[in-house]
C-alpha cells in the first residue's frame, strides 16, 4: 500500500493514475520495470477531477483515437 502526498496542484492524482497504469499492465513507470499486478485506486477527491484525469491519462497513453 502506498500514500503519495504533497501541496495541492502539483500533480500527484496523474503520477499516481500513471503508476497504477504501468503496475496494472506491467509498463514501465520512469523507465523502471515494473510487476505486473492488480491495483486498486482510491479517489479521495472529487469524482469528477479524477475522471478528467483518468481521461488525460488515457490520450497520453495513447488509449483512444480522438
Amino acid at each position: 500500500m502506498s500514500v503519495i502526498y504533497s501541496e495541492s496542484n502539483t500533480g500527484k492524482t496523474f503520477v499516481a493514475l500513471k503508476l497504477a497504469y504501468c503496475i496494472a499492465t506491467g509498463t514501465k513507470f520512469r523507465d523502471k520495470r515494473t510487476e505486473q499486478g492488480t491495483v486498486v485506486y482510491v479517489a479521495a477527491e472529487s469524482g469528477r477531477s479524477v475522471l478528467d484525469r483518468v481521461q488525460g491519462l488515457k490520450q497520453y497513453f495513447e488509449l483512444e483515437k480522438n
